[in-house]
């Protein structure tokens, strides 16, 4: 090895999978201690792979991502990590999307990069969706899925909407994934030819009666109470002015969120805020 490459293997050894990386604001955090939470090597390289297999990624798939998403886990976490752990191109479709013009030369890129799913939010599909059918069905021809990511303070979207845009971007399938920040937004999806799939893989989510001890009673499904997640990619570590936190994390490995939800028997989570007393 040569003097640089010992150097790396010797940093290299210092490294934990938990080691935090990335710290990223809460734009509606649950408390004032948790404005940004913090990702670790674990957390970001399971959410991307955990995408990319939903996705059946490929080395040979070319993948788009809107623009602006570098301060959330869109951007930062789900699509880069996708592309590393599965050996997909991502493409970004731009460095803007605020104006009718940046979504224009988004959908002129979609065909000459060959992009066959874009990854990004509801509004950033309403820009496209006003120029969609400004084009030729050609435009879409490598285009065969698109993935919406909502957070859980987010407005959910309509069933109408999806067909909406399976129609004018000439789509064969909309995946729709929900969930808070610290999650990578990735618990719960649903799709638009399937509706309501249940929770993304890996992942697992109760809600019980008291945040802050490991022993809390699950609630009945319909009952409002406080939200605990489990998977490899669920961070429980913040980041404020005290430093580096770490939420509570029962024997089980569920991380309290400080979130209040109400689940169904299906598995849904509807989501609400939290009560300060």
């Amino acid at each position: 090895f040569s003097y640089y490459e010992q150097r790396l293997r010797r940093v290299s050894a210092l490294l934990h999978p938990d080691d935090p990386v990335l710290a990223l604001e809460d734009p509606a955090p649950t408390a004032e201690d948790k404005i940004h939470v913090v990702f670790s090597h674990r957390n970001c390289n399971n959410a991307g792979f955990i995408f990319a297999n939903m996705m059946k990624m490929k080395p040979e798939t070319r993948f788009g991502v809107m623009p602006n998403h570098h301060t959330n886990p869109i951007g930062s976490v789900i699509a880069p990590y996708a592309s590393l752990t599965s050996g997909a191109v991502m493409v970004h479709l731009g460095d803007n999307m605020f104006t009718d013009e940046h979504a224009i030369d988004a959908i002129e890129k979609l065909c000459i990069e060959e992009v066959s799913g874009i990854l990004g939010t509801k509004g950033d599909f309403d820009l496209l969706l006003k120029h969609a059918s400004n084009f030729d069905e050609d435009q879409y021809e490598h285009l065969k899925w698109i993935s919406i990511f909502e957070s859980s303070g987010d407005q959910p979207v309509s069933d109408d909407y999806l067909n909406q845009l399976k129609k004018a971007l000439q789509l064969e399938e909309i995946f729709v994934f929900r969930g808070p920040i610290e999650a990578s937004y990735l618990v719960n999806y649903r799709t638009l030819s399937g509706g309501f799939m249940g929770n993304v893989p890996h992942v697992e989510a109760k809600v019980v009666g008291d945040r802050g001890t490991s022993d809390a009673k699950i609630l009945a499904a319909g009952s409002r109470g406080n939200l605990k997640i489990k998977g490899p990619h669920v961070s429980s570590n913040f980041y404020n002015n005290a430093g580096l936190l770490s939420e509570m994390v029962d024997g089980n490995g569920f991380v309290s969120t400080s979130r209040e939800a109400v689940m169904t028997q299906t598995g849904a989570i509807t989501y609400h805020a939290a009560q300060v007393y």
